[in-house]
């Protein structure tokens, strides 16, 4: 992991330089400037794709723990009853 940390911001830096700074994600700009032989353009949905899907089954594996934790403080045969409502407090 600590090596694709490292690469990542050997990566951002090569590209950018000390533009890198003023970015709020500068990866983000780093894959934004892929183009190539003008067929593969736009690849930054890639990126964008990743975090939302992880960002997803993130909520909902922190949801899932949370129900069944609070499930098993309060004693309940199941955890489904306490789903909507912290559901709606995550909101």
């Amino acid at each position: 992991a600590a090596i694709l940390l490292m690469s990542s911001a050997v990566r951002t830096t090569g590209v950018l330089g000390k533009i890198s700074e003023s970015y709020i994600f500068p990866n983000y700009e780093t894959d934004r400037l892929i183009d190539i032989g003008n067929t593969l353009t736009r690849l930054e949905i890639l990126p964008v794709l990743n975090f939302l899907t992880m960002g997803f089954i993130k909520s909902s594996v922190s949801l899932y723990v949370t129900s069944l934790g609070t499930a098993q403080l309060l004693n309940l045969r199941t955890y489904r009853p306490v789903v909507i409502p912290l559901g709606i407090m995550m909101i």
